[in-house]
Order: C-alpha cells, then structure tokens, then sequence
C-alpha cells in the first residue's frame, strides 16, 4: 500500500529515501486510518539499503510519528489480530548472503 504524501516527506526529510511499505491499522482505536511504515534509505556508493519502521497515527492536521520499531530484517507480510499486528519478518539463514535472508520469523506488534 501506499504511504500518504505527508508520511513520506516526513520520511525524506533530511535523507535520501529509496522504497516505501505501508499498512494501515487502527493503533488508537479512534477511526482514523494510522498506518505501520517500512522506509529503506540507501547507502552511498552501494546497492544495500537500511531499513527504518514506524507507526504513524492520523490527526486532524496530517500524521504524527508515533514510534520507532527495531526490527531485524525487512517485513514480509501483516495481519491485523486481536492482539495487535502479527508480522513475519525476513531473517538470515546460516550460510545467507546479507542480501537475501530466506529464513522468516513471525512476531506480534502490540501498540
């Protein structure tokens, strides 16, 4: 899906930005649409990125940053339970190049 415009020039703000993942999800129960941001920013000189994640949450005058997430590798897939955000995450296998983690892990995001 993708980030609305003020969520991603909050992202680019002050750095270059490559690719963008969003989903949207509830976190405050109030109605409005907040989403979960993957955002991958590029190394200079390379073809690796580093990945940040975040959750924004919807206010009448656009979004605000709510949280930082330190999650190892990228995300895969979400699905909204009860609990929170189930989220399967890519990791690295022995013998994985860097690159290409082909190992997954799922995890429960609660907010």
């Amino acid at each position: 899906m993708e980030a609305p415009p003020a969520i991603r020039a909050d992202l680019a703000e002050g750095r270059t930005l490559d690719t963008v993942k969003a989903w949207a999800w509830d976190f405050d129960q109030d109605g409005a649409g907040d989403y979960l941001v993957q955002a991958a920013y590029p190394f200079p000189g390379g073809n690796a990125v580093s990945l940040g994640y975040y959750a924004y949450v919807a206010r009448d005058d656009g979004f605000v940053r709510a949280a930082e997430f330190d999650l190892t590798g990228g995300i895969a897939s979400v699905t909204p339970a009860p609990e929170g955000l189930l989220l399967e995450l890519y990791v690295l296998q022995d013998g994985d190049p860097r690159c290409c983690p082909s190992g997954r892990r799922t995890m429960t995001l609660r907010f």
